[in-house]
């Protein structure tokens, strides 16, 4: 497996992991930050990428950007994750609302798709690349509190 493949699918187990620990709305910057400490808990990602050399692709700046969003909630901000190479570590060093606006496809990633396909492939249902290309609208019973696009009672994310 190539170490853009093995970052893909690490990141989704990873990301996904904390839906069910989390009270934020999923992809908020809440719920992002709290994505960033999930991270640097698992040795898949913070091991496996750095000895594979994924974090090293970041155009000499220190850091590569991953911009995580859900395209049903058009109303709600991007969040961002940034990864670092710390300790000998592939390490999350941010996790909130966007904050780097540049974005360079050739290291950095902008990963989107509805909320139905993200908590599908949270729950293991399929990989990446299914849920970022397949558009659908259809309606799932989701955890409000998790999955909505508003924030608990607030006019927006």
């Amino acid at each position: 497996m190539n170490s853009k493949t093995f970052f893909t699918v690490s990141i989704f187990l990873i990301i996904f992991s904390t839906i069910a620990k989390a009270e934020p709305v999923l992809m908020s910057p809440d719920w992002t930050e709290q994505a960033c400490v999930a991270w640097n808990e698992d040795p898949t990602l913070t091991d496996k990428l750095y000895e594979s050399d994924w974090v090293k692709n970041n155009l000499e700046r220190g850091y590569k950007v991953i911009i995580l969003y859900r395209t049903d909630c058009t109303k709600s901000k991007r969040a961002e994750l940034k990864i670092s190479e710390a300790e000998g570590k592939a390490k999350c060093i941010y996790g909130g609302k966007v904050v780097d606006a540049t974005v360079d496809k050739r290291a950095d990633y902008i990963m989107h798709a509805t909320t139905q396909r993200w908590m599908e492939m949270g729950a293991g249902k399929y990989g990446p690349m299914k849920a970022m290309m397949t558009v659908s609208y259809t309606h799932l019973t989701l955890p409000t509190i998790t999955s909505g696009c508003r924030s608990r009672g607030a006019a927006g994310p």
